[in-house]
């Protein structure tokens, strides 16, 4: 049976007692961990740079500002790919839209705690369900940005891909290089590429509709 993976959560608020009594519910969890926490914007834009954490609970009023969460959220963005989940007592619609504009991935009322951890496991979810999504997008887009290459040339494609020059290609396939030169010129035309890199970049990256 595969472990249950446990969730790295820091949680950013001006209210200790706050804070207490949030990591005392999230560890009531057996697959939450705070990992830590702050009170300020500043100390969590620093802590954020050495933390490993999978989540961020951020407050969006704290300090005396009903902006820093969103502030600390976009200081965060900046130099971290982070989950963050707004936590509010207020429900201003300029303020929830902002905060989505911001990068935050859920809006949840601090009232409404207990859904925390279904939020944050739904959010798991539905990562992981877009990564697969995403490969299985790139999977088909490449299939169809080779259609038009004959077995022969996409065998030749797929060595370039693995880092294979021309004169390894010809010594795998053991072929002439008049033959390879003809047959990657083809792939070359048929890619609107100028060489065997950037053809490989192209697909790779996605760059051919």
């Amino acid at each position: 049976m595969e472990k249950q993976k446990t969730i790295r959560l820091f949680l950013v608020d001006d209210d200790i007692n706050w804070l207490k009594a949030m990591t005392s519910f999230l560890h009531g969890f057996d697959d939450f961990m705070v990992v830590g926490n702050s009170t300020s914007r500043r100390e969590a834009v620093e802590m954020s740079k050495t933390l490993d954490f999978d989540f961020v609970l951020m407050d969006m009023n704290f300090n005396g500002n009903i902006y820093e969460g969103i502030y600390a959220t976009s200081e965060i963005l900046k130099h971290k790919k982070s989950n963050i989940i707004m936590l509010t007592s207020m429900e201003q619609e300029h303020l929830i839209k902002k905060s989505f504009d911001t990068g935050v991935i859920d809006f949840v009322n601090k009232e409404d705690y207990e859904s925390i951890p279904f939020i944050v496991r739904r959010s798991i979810k539905k990562n992981a369900t877009n990564k697969l999504l995403i490969s299985e997008i790139k999977r088909l887009k490449r299939e169809e940005n080779l259609k038009d290459l004959t077995a022969t040339e996409r065998d030749i494609f797929e060595l370039a891909e693995k880092g294979l020059d021309r004169t390894q290609i010809v010594s795998t396939l053991c072929r002439s290089e008049n033959t390879i030169k003809k047959q990657i010129t083809s792939i070359l035309r048929k890619l609107d590429a100028p060489n065997m890199k950037e053809a490989v970049d192209k697909i790779n990256n996605g760059d051919i509709f």
